[in-house]
């Protein structure tokens, strides 16, 4: 059995705090009283006692007795006629339904507190409960009658030019788009809300927007934000002397350790965190803070202190009538599943998803769904626990197409792996019973859905002009943000820094990448374009074969989960799909094959791939003997290893490596290759070659490799400092690829011509293959800050380094991208989103095909390989054969591996360039 932790903990870690959900509902209101009534009117002194004992009620966690009461002095007022009065009691009934999550009769009461405020009429109540409605709304899932009612406090805020007002609505705004799932418009508000707050100093409540802000980064595993957030807001707490918001921000600031596996600096936070809450006499707060508690607990398998800590939750929350306890309902159902009394568990968990259901909190929908069918599952309920799973999915997809950017995508999937390996692998069980179903293909497109939406959408987000649609003002801050990056990272390239002051460069470069994401994410939220963007579609195993599989063509796909890696074969004719067995034996198995190769001579090859190959291709014999070209969609470790250095036995008549057998090209997903192929093909560029290298660095003549091994793609090059070796081969490597061209229709860039200025300045349109032969430095941490480094540069301007960042706002239509630098086909592996680095970034650029290396490449054996690839691109051969006749010839010429396996092919492989 996998640990509690992995099993509990990573899979679904990402769910927001109870804290903070409910104070997002709190900082929504109107900021005179965050546990009063909103609206203090005249009807409190006319009848003190009745509206006094409401709001100790209400204090006390009491939202029963308190809702009693105000409904009794609503019904009073109605008959009185006191407008004032209803409209005051009606309010004081919204923040007791709202505190019980009664999210539909919260809205209902400030609805009526509206009307009546609108009648009096009173303009500062009337913006009061506009907000107050509007945030209740959203509570329902109604996210369009909610920003309705948001932008219309929106406006009163601004024309009272009341920055408190301006303050509240901006962070509403927020809830209301975290609510509907849209994180990136969240965080926009969000900003905007903190902003707000720091022009009103200490009078604001900028801490419980940061708190806010925090549970978002969260929700997309940016861990380190998150902290950074909450740390913010309980400063502001302690500066304020506000002990709610501090309890808030301690217990937010536990959780984020806790996903981060620092466990006892979560049980510090958390203690503490208690401590304040029972200071505070708030019950709702002991109890979400006894949930986080008992979490901790579970997962370092202590098993009745966790218990204690959700019983005792349960029963606050049940006394408060509060929905929440949901929550410890389910994690009370993880013990019992542990414990193996299954019955109960799902007894558990059935009460915490009807609640989930009727809060239509999407998160829980998720959780509740998966946790039920693995429940379903240890019972032997397949069927049922199918059902389960599929609507745990279905949740995921809903939400994920609407979360932003590719980042906040990619991030927000991190923590649902585990929802598709367990769907995977039931399917494939259910298979293996009745093997005439079509359960083999469902889990097919279960392995499409989980890693093509972020790549597949930001293809088509690709095409739209974000700066077209862009505000003035936005263009020029987006300038003044680029040229600080470049300026930053310049400085850090001087030679002879202290640590003190390189921190401070690399300090300031965080800052400004950050604010740069940030002013992508307002221009992103401001595009309607972006808007009208449909989710990326799965395809089905019939579009797949009618858009990439032909006689000649079969596809590999895999999965590879936090416990069980899975592989489909799939050719014109057959389809088959295997369990591959552990994922953690899997990747051992990778890194000790990709030591070998880095060391390797060409004879021992084979043995040391067949056990590799063996696992990874089970069904290799069911591979027709007329295929000749291979697509693979790799994952997880997966994506650095170079297949064509496989040995496998397709006919029964010896092992060969599979470069002998097969052309290979790799892609992301299928759908994302359909997408890929679909582009429409360049017409015959200006030249069809376009070369840059040889570049002007100063240093000793390592060659690549000798400078790439320096970097262990473990951290940011920038907080090592470095030195660039010059490269005395690659002007011999661009030189003997162009003279397989035509004369005239090739433009070379060499030495100090090989800069980023000349790059960024040449017509990018006209080269129909663009060669870069250049240094390749590798962020595996930061994916945006990877770059190909051109010659320094000799004016102020740009900095040498054409980071990954940088070319996804470049146009590069290429037919074709070599990238013949160091490691230039590894980035960020991104759980079930693949490689996020170079590579991808030339692929939104435009370009249809990228040649990229999976390694460090020396110098002179890449000079000597890349013609080879020429030679045979411009005889008339496709993408994918002239580079498996290259590296045919290496191998002839007695190349070890690291010399030719380095270089893959990532998209469209199977076309003939027109630069030929």
């Amino acid at each position: 059995m996998p640990s509690i932790r992995s099993s509990f903990s990573r899979s679904f870690r990402g769910f927001p705090a109870f804290a903070g959900i409910l104070l997002a509902l709190l900082a929504a209101y109107p900021p005179k009283s965050r546990s009063e009534i909103p609206v203090q009117t005249q009807a409190q002194t006319k009848n003190p006692s009745p509206i006094k004992q409401a709001q100790e009620k209400f204090r006390a966690g009491d939202f029963d007795g308190a809702l009693g009461l105000y409904a009794r002095l609503a019904a009073a007022a109605r008959t009185s006629g006191d407008r004032r009065g209803e409209m005051t009691a009606l309010s004081g009934m919204g923040q007791c339904y709202s505190r019980q999550y009664e999210s539909a009769k919260a809205a209902e009461a400030y609805r009526a507190a509206l009307a009546l405020a609108r009648a009096i009429p009173d303009p500062a109540a009337e913006f009061d409960m506009t907000l107050a409605a509007g945030s209740a709304v959203g509570w329902t899932g109604d996210t369009e009658t909610a920003l309705g009612f948001l932008n219309a406090a929106l406006a009163q805020a601004r024309k009272a030019n009341d920055g408190e007002k301006l303050e509240s609505v901006l962070n509403a705004l927020g809830v209301a788009h975290y609510q509907a799932g849209h994180f990136e418009s969240a965080l926009v508000y969000y900003r905007q809300a903190v902003d707000a707050g720091r022009a009103l100093g200490d009078r604001g409540h900028e801490g419980f927007v940061l708190v806010n802000m925090g549970e978002v980064y969260r929700r997309i595993h940016e861990l380190e934000k998150a902290r950074r957030a909450y740390e913010e807001a309980v400063a502001f707490a302690r500066r304020t002397k506000n002990a709610t918001l501090e309890w808030a921000g301690i217990r937010s600031l536990g959780t984020a350790a806790y996903e981060n596996g620092q466990m006892g600096e979560a049980r510090r936070a958390y203690n503490r965190a208690l401590e304040l809450c029972q200071e505070l006499k708030t019950r709702d707060g002991q109890a979400g803070t006894h949930v986080a508690m008992g979490k901790l607990e579970l997962a370092e398998k202590r098993m009745e202190q966790a218990r204690s800590h959700f019983e005792t939750a349960r029963v606050i929350y049940e006394e408060s009538g509060s929905n929440l306890v949901m929550h410890p309902l389910n994690y009370l159902g993880d013990i019992h599943f542990l414990e193996g009394r299954i019955d109960q568990a799902l007894a558990s968990y059935r009460k915490s998803l009807d609640l989930a259901v009727k809060m239509d909190v999407f998160n829980y929908l998720i959780e509740m769904n998966f946790k039920i069918g693995r429940a379903l599952e240890k019972s032997g309920d397949d069927l049922t626990a199918l059902a389960h799973y599929v609507r745990s999915t279905e949740n995921i997809e809903s939400i994920r197409a609407r979360v932003g950017g590719e980042s906040l995508r990619t991030g927000f999937l991190k923590g649902y792996v585990e929802v598709y390996e367990r769907l995977i692998g039931l399917l494939l069980r259910l298979h293996r019973r009745d093997p005439s179903s079509s359960y083999d293909r469902q889990a097919f497109a279960a392995a499409e859905k989980s890693k093509a939406r972020a790549f597949l959408d930001g293809l088509e987000e690709a095409r739209i002009d974000l700066l077209a649609a862009m505000d003035p003002g936005l263009r020029t801050e987006k300038l003044r943000v680029s040229r600080f990056i470049t300026q930053s990272m310049t400085a850090l390239q001087r030679s002879g820094l202290s640590e003190e002051v390189r921190a401070s460069h690399l300090s300031a470069l965080t800052r400004a990448e950050e604010d740069y994401e940030r002013l992508i994410e307002k221009i992103r939220s401001g595009n309607p374009g972006l808007a009208e963007i449909q989710a990326g579609k799965t395809p089905d195993l019939g579009l797949v074969r009618e858009k990439l599989l032909d006689g000649r063509t079969a596809l590999v796909e895999f999965f590879v989960g936090q416990e069980s890696a899975f592989a489909f074969l799939a050719t014109r004719d057959g389809f088959w799909a295997e369990d591959l067995g552990g994922s953690g034996e899997l990747d051992r198995a990778v890194e000790n094959f990709l030591l070998f190769l880095r060391t390797a001579s060409g004879e021992d090859i084979l043995p040391a791939s067949r056990g590799l190959a063996a696992k990874l291709f089970p069904f290799v014999r069911r591979i027709p003997a007329s295929v000749d070209r291979l697509i693979v969609v790799p994952d997880g470790s997966l994506y650095r290893l170079p297949f064509e250095a496989l040995a496998l036995d397709r006919d029964g008549k010896g092992e060969r490596l599979l470069v002998e057998t097969l052309a290979l090209s790799t892609a992301p997903s299928a759908a994302s290759l359909i997408a890929l192929e679909a582009r429409s093909s360049p017409e015959k560029a200006a030249y069809d070659l376009g070369g840059f290298g040889s570049p002007s660095y100063k240093g000793e003549d390592g060659g690549k490799a000798g400078s790439a091994e320096r970097d262990s793609l473990r951290e940011s090059y920038f907080e090592r400092g470095f030195e660039l070796s010059p490269l005395p081969f690659s002007a011999r490597e661009i030189r003997g690829s162009a003279r397989y061209f035509k004369s005239g229709r090739t433009r070379i860039f060499l030495g100090d011509r090989a800069s980023e200025t000349a790059f960024k300045r040449a017509r990018l349109s006209d080269f129909g293959i663009l060669h870069l032969a250049v240094h390749g430095l590798i962020d595996e941490q930061n994916a945006a800050r990877s770059a190909l480094v051109f010659s320094p540069e000799s004016e102020p301007g740009e900095d040498g380094f054409l980071t990954a960042r940088e070319v996804y706002e470049l146009e590069i239509p290429s037919e074709l991208v070599v990238l013949s630098a160091c490691s230039t086909a590894r980035g960020k592996i991104e759980r079930g989103e693949g490689v996020s680095g170079l590579g991808r970034a030339f692929l939104y650029a435009g370009a249809q095909t990228v040649l990229a290396s999976l390694w460090s490449v020396r110098d002179r054996s890449t000079a000597e390989f890349m013609p080879r690839f020429y030679k045979h691109l411009t005889a008339g051969r496709t993408k994918e054969e002239a580079l498996r006749l290259a590296k045919l010839d290496s191998l002839r010429a007695g190349s070890p591996p690291a010399g030719w396996a380095a270089f893959i092919l990532i998209g469209e492989g199977r076309e003939r360039p027109k630069a030929r």
